[in-house]
C-alpha cells in the first residue's frame, strides 16, 4: 500500500514539474518596405510587402521558461537567465555553459522610448515603444504588460512585459516586423538538463 501511494505521489509530482513550462514562439512575419520613407518615420500598412503565418515547428530558435529560469537557443548558442537575478549563462562553442555579463549591466544597449500609444495585436493588448533613428526609418516594438518579459538569446532589450512584435532592419530598403505569442507546454528534458548544468554554477 505504501509503495502504491509514493508511485502516485510520483506521478502527480512529475505533472506538476511538466506543466509549469511557457514557449516564445512566432507566429507571423510581416515585410515592410521603406525606400520611400525618411529618417525618423514608421512604417504602415501602405509599405506592406507581405504578411505570412510562420513555421515555428520547423524554427532553428527555441525560448522557453518557467518561473524561476529562461531558455533559449539559435544557430548561435544556447542561453539560460536566472529570472530573478537575471544572472545569464551561454553555451556557445563549447560543451559548457559560462556566465556572461548580465544584458543590463552593457552600456552600449540601446532602450526603446514609449509612445504612450496602445494597439491590440491578436489577443493582446499592447504599448508601443520605439527605436528612433536620425538615419533611417524609426523601430516599433509591441509590448503586453499582461504577462512577463524573458530574455532571448542576442535580444538584450528589456521591457516592462512580453515583446508581441518587434521590427528589425532587413538590408538596406525592408523593414521585417516579427509577431510572438505565449502558449504552455510540458517541460522537456533538454530544458531541465540545461537548468541543472546552471544550477551547479549558481552555487
Amino acid at each position: 500500500m505504501k509503495s502504491i501511494i509514493f508511485l502516485i505521489s510520483i506521478f502527480f509530482s512529475s505533472i506538476s514539474c511538466n506543466q509549469d513550462c511557457y514557449e516564445v514562439i512566432q507566429i507571423k512575419e510581416i515585410e515592410y518596405d521603406i525606400t520611400g520613407l525618411n529618417s525618423g518615420d514608421t512604417v504602415s500598412l501602405e509599405n506592406k510587402l507581405s504578411e505570412n503565418e510562420f513555421d515555428y515547428e520547423n524554427d532553428y530558435r527555441s525560448h522557453i521558461f518557467n518561473s524561476k529560469f529562461s531558455y533559449s537557443s539559435s544557430y548561435y548558442g544556447e542561453e539560460v537567465i536566472e529570472r530573478q537575478t537575471n544572472r545569464r549563462f551561454v553555451k556557445r562553442r563549447s560543451d559548457f555553459f559560462e556566465e556572461k555579463m548580465r544584458y543590463e549591466d552593457n552600456p552600449t544597449v540601446v532602450s526603446a522610448k514609449p509612445t504612450g500609444k496602445q494597439k491590440q495585436i491578436g489577443p493582446y493588448l499592447c504599448e508601443e515603444y520605439i527605436y528612433e533613428s536620425n538615419h533611417r526609418p524609426s523601430l516599433l516594438v509591441y509590448v503586453s504588460l499582461d504577462h512577463p518579459f524573458t530574455y532571448e538569446y542576442l535580444h538584450p532589450d528589456m521591457y516592462p512585459g512580453f515583446v508581441v512584435a518587434r521590427q528589425m532592419y532587413k538590408g538596406g530598403d525592408m523593414v521585417v516586423e516579427e509577431i510572438y505569442e505565449i502558449r504552455e507546454i510540458d517541460c522537456d528534458d533538454a530544458f531541465f538538463d540545461s537548468i541543472k548544468e546552471v544550477k551547479e554554477l549558481l552555487k
